[in-house]
């Protein structure tokens, strides 16, 4: 996209988006993914499932982080994914149903009736939105997931600092070792005196 006539600021703001923000900007066309530097989508199913489980679960998440810019001869904002591209694809095609998760023994769906985004959809029988007959789950599930917070860090700057502050966030820290990784889910007595002995 050739956007020179782009308005960039050095404000930085943190924002918090419900599920339902993140479809609304879907079907506005106002994500932009820029394939100058953001890998492939190289999540699996599974990935995606816990992710959804965790939403449900409240988990919180890490932020994810936007350049917003203006874009004067479009009369429009757009919000570049500089990092949590694989997030927010994971929510947003659970959304439209392209995957479902299990709930009491069975694969369910995103209910559509849940959502006024998704309700449009399906009464326009729009193709972006995967119907699956009664396999959804529950209605008061669905409605909660869609008032999920997702920290969003919103930033507007040029494209040189963009491109560093992507590298910089996908290049430094250290990926946790296995051995931490399964002290981390080892909890109970002996757990916490080993580690107070260590």
């Amino acid at each position: 996209m050739n956007w020179e006539g782009r308005t960039v600021s050095n404000a930085l703001t943190v924002e918090r988006y419900t599920v339902n923000d993140i479809i609304v900007n879907y079907l506005q066309d106002l994500f932009y993914v820029n394939r100058r530097y953001q890998r492939k989508l190289v999540w699996g199913v599974e990935e995606k499932r816990l992710l959804i489980d965790s939403m449900i679960r409240e988990i919180p998440l890490p932020a994810v982080l936007i350049v917003k810019f203006d874009v004067p001869n479009e009369k429009k904002n757009i919000l570049e994914i500089v990092d949590g591209m694989q997030r927010l694809n994971a929510i947003i095609s659970f959304v439209l149903g392209d995957y479902g998760i299990d709930y009491n023994g069975k694969k369910c769906y995103f209910d559509p009736n849940a959502n006024n985004e998704t309700f449009q959809l399906l009464m326009n029988n729009d193709k972006r939105l995967k119907v699956h007959g009664n396999n959804y789950l529950p209605k008061d599930i669905c409605v909660e997931f869609c008032r999920y917070q997702i920290p969003a860090i919103i930033t507007g700057q040029d494209n040189a600092t963009v491109d560093m502050i992507f590298s910089r966030i996908n290049s430094t820290g250290r990926k946790i070792s296995s051995q931490d990784l399964r002290q981390s889910m080892a909890t109970g007595e002996f757990a916490d005196l080993v580690r107070r002995i260590a």
